[in-house]
């Protein structure tokens, strides 16, 4: 169950964190669209990092057996955390992008 929820969780999350790149990015991005998504992006950055470092889950505590038996959810983990490093907002359109 918790193994479920993580990856959906972790998916909807990187989802979220690339749409609000794409609706924040524009020529005239500022301080306040810039830290809006730095600290949601961070916020989900720091969780995935306690899974990774102390398997500590959000919602499920601490389960270090998760960790042991499935190592692809740490992996996953990981990875989840350097997309959201790479969701910031940039000063162009990325319009285009989404409406493929």
């Amino acid at each position: 169950m918790i193994i479920l929820a993580f990856l959906i969780f972790s998916t909807l999350g990187v989802l979220f964190a690339f749409s609000i790149k794409v609706a924040l990015s524009s020529e005239n991005l500022g301080y306040t669209k810039l830290l809006l998504s730095l600290g949601v992006n961070v916020f989900f950055m720091t969780v995935h990092m306690d899974i990774v470092k102390f398997d500590n889950f959000l919602y499920f505590g601490h389960h270090p057996e998760i960790i042991n038996n499935y190592e692809s959810v740490g992996w996953l983990a990981f990875i989840c955390m350097f997309l959201h490093a790479l969701a910031l907002p940039v000063k162009r359109n990325m319009r285009w992008w989404w409406q493929r």
